[in-house]
């Protein structure tokens, strides 16, 4: 498939959702000024807030819109060096939203709740019999205050859980059972993607975090 141009890329997504120039811009609450100097390939004083506003606008993921951006400029090998880490080419992922628990939210001590997060798969290659693991240590203390051995922090139900198959462009929802601790405190727990043979999918990224107030009412 031959590369288009990052503007032919706007107006081939603009078509998609059958909007005129005048209606992308209104959508996007930006000027047709504006857009149109994108459209003529003169995007780099484009504001960040522009392009971002311009992406929803074209129910697309900010980070899906400008990879396609990036991916039509040349870079030198020490920025392309990171993303050789990856096991896959051309595999990329996309935090959608917290859809439930986002960071910083009440929890009382021991209660159990379910955390999911959204993910899109923004990349060319499908995600088959992956799983998100926990890479947290695991630590358990003895204190008179507790009594018996505890976990400190989090506890989650289980420490992988399968992926459903996503193909690119779907998104996915990952649930993950966690049991508060029995103390006031602001915990956090950590999770990756990883493929069929236990290799992480993206060692450069941000984990995926459940990130909780625990409170003692």
């Amino acid at each position: 498939m031959p590369t288009i141009d990052f503007s032919d890329y706007i107006r081939v997504n603009i078509n998609k959702q059958k909007l005129s120039i005048s209606a992308t811009a209104q959508k996007a609450g930006i000027s047709r000024q504006a857009l149109h100097k994108i459209l003529n390939g003169d995007i780099k004083q484009a504001r960040l807030t522009t392009l971002i506003q311009l992406a929803h606008a074209l129910n697309l993921h900010p980070l899906e819109f400008f990879r396609e951006y990036f991916k039509r400029h040349e870079f030198s090998p020490n920025v392309t060096k990171h993303y050789s880490e990856r096991p896959y080419k051309n595999d990329y992922i996309a935090f959608v939203d917290d859809v439930t628990y986002p960071g910083n939210s009440i929890v009382q001590a021991e209660e159990t709740f379910t955390k999911i997060w959204r993910l899109k798969n923004i990349g060319e290659v499908p995600w088959i019999n992956r799983k998100i693991i926990c890479i947290d240590d695991e630590m358990v203390v003895q204190t008179s205050v507790f009594g018996d051995d505890h976990h400190c922090g989090l506890v989650a139900a289980t420490r992988s859980v399968d992926l459903d198959d996503t193909l690119p462009g779907e998104t996915v929802d990952v649930s993950i059972e966690f049991t508060a601790p029995p103390y006031p405190a602001t915990v956090v727990s950590h999770w990756k993607m990883v493929d069929e043979n236990g290799v992480f999918c993206y060692p450069g990224n941000n984990p995926l975090m459940c990130h909780v107030k625990v409170v003692s009412w």
